[in-house]
């Protein structure tokens, strides 16, 4: 999938892209990983299949951990979609790569 630089950064800004939230323990991404990361995996693939900037977000409540798979330009979280308009100045089409990003609140 490829998109216009100026359409996705205004897409992304706006939040008007596809996400669904997952959940599941961490015990059961430990025992399953496959079968729980598929749901996001087939998410994803669906947005690319569609040409719609999509993101997946599994949450791990007890464990306070967030997993994602975002539809990108640059290996940056959506959610800084006003720091890729910074690093990436008129380079038109570009390619869309999804990424994993990992996050947790425990310190």
């Amino acid at each position: 999938m490829k998109i216009e630089e100026a359409d996705f950064i205004a897409e992304a800004s706006a939040t008007e892209y596809a996400i669904k939230n997952f959940e599941t323990t961490l015990a059961d991404l430990k025992k399953k990983p496959a079968q729980v990361l598929q749901p996001m995996c087939d998410f994803i693939e669906a947005g690319i299949n569609s040409d719609k900037i999509s993101s997946a977000e599994l949450f791990l409540p007890k464990s306070d951990i967030t997993i994602k798979l975002q539809m990108s330009i640059i290996n940056l979280p959506l959610e800084y979609a006003k720091n890729i308009n910074k690093i990436m100045v008129g380079d038109g089409v570009v390619p869309v790569n999804v990424y994993m990003i990992i996050a947790s609140t425990i310190h």
